[in-house]
């Protein structure tokens, strides 16, 4: 049998160690998030990100500016692409169990 290729082995790791850090995140108490925010919430920065950076680490930069011009200005955002995401002041706890 032929073994497995090193992009899947590389995947399996990850979403092995994604999935202890996320189980660990639930047991220390804070039950509400789901793994899509947990992924979002990684990937955020102490001091916020660029919801276009964060289109563009997802790929989806093209959909945002389509969005971005229609949905998003009735929501009192006119450009969502210099808008910058922070995780409330209650994550710190949360993030702190996530990077033991």
């Amino acid at each position: 049998m032929d073994e497995p290729h090193i992009a899947v082995l590389m995947f399996t790791a990850h979403r092995s160690a994604e999935r202890r850090v996320f189980d660990a995140v639930r047991n220390a108490g804070f039950a509400g998030i789901t793994l899509a925010q947990a992924r979002i919430a990684a990937r955020i920065g102490p001091d916020g990100t660029r919801l276009s950076e964060l289109a563009e680490q997802a790929w989806c930069r093209s959909r945002l500016q389509r969005t971005s011009s229609t949905s998003w200005k009735g929501r009192g955002m006119s450009n969502v692409s210099s808008t910058l995401a922070t995780l409330a002041p209650a994550s710190s706890a949360c993030r702190r169990v996530a990077r033991r």
